[in-house]
């Protein structure tokens, strides 16, 4: 009788310490990040490849109820941008947000039939959207930009874009 008593007790206590764990996994997840995104090749029109210089900053993680998560990313050129997501186990599916990105590249154009080399500087509004793999002291993102030109419409494609944030 005993026995069974002890039993049960040490039975209430593990499934109390496996339901505050799980729930602990959500709330170690949160917190400052610093983050890294590698230089990165994306396409303007379908024939203007370009490598995108590489950015840091901060990012914030926040829990916003349950799963649901509140991305703030800072890079040190100054500029803020938010995203949710959703954490399911080692994953984080991020919706959809929009940022502007400036790019300066060079192309060769026909002017007067003759080619000629312009340097071009355009801002363009891209959608970013991806997931992620967290790891204990680490995220990597795998993000894809897609958007467009504000001066003339150009479109531009990126894919595969890497980027890793450290926990602080």
């Amino acid at each position: 009788m005993k026995t069974m008593k002890y039993f049960r007790i040490s039975l209430m206590t593990g499934c109390i310490a496996l339901m505050a764990s799980c729930s602990d996994l959500v709330a170690s997840r949160m917190g400052d990040y610093s983050y890294n995104i590698a230089k990165s090749e994306v396409v303007i029109d379908d024939s203007v490849h370009i490598t995108l210089p590489a950015e840091r900053g901060a990012m914030l993680m926040e829990q916003k109820d349950g799963n649901n998560i509140i991305l703030t990313i800072n890079n040190l050129a100054g500029d803020t941008y938010t995203t949710t997501g959703e954490l399911q186990d080692d994953k984080i599916i991020l919706k959809p947000f929009t940022r502007i990105i400036n790019v300066v590249y060079k192309d060769t154009v026909t002017e007067v039939f003759l080619p000629v080399e312009k340097t071009f500087n355009e801002d363009y509004n891209l959608e970013v959207s991806g997931e992620a793999d967290v790891y204990n002291e680490s995220i990597h993102f795998t993000l894809q930009y897609s958007g467009k030109c504000i001066s003339n419409g150009k479109k531009m494609i990126g894919s595969n874009i890497l980027m890793i944030a450290k926990k602080n």
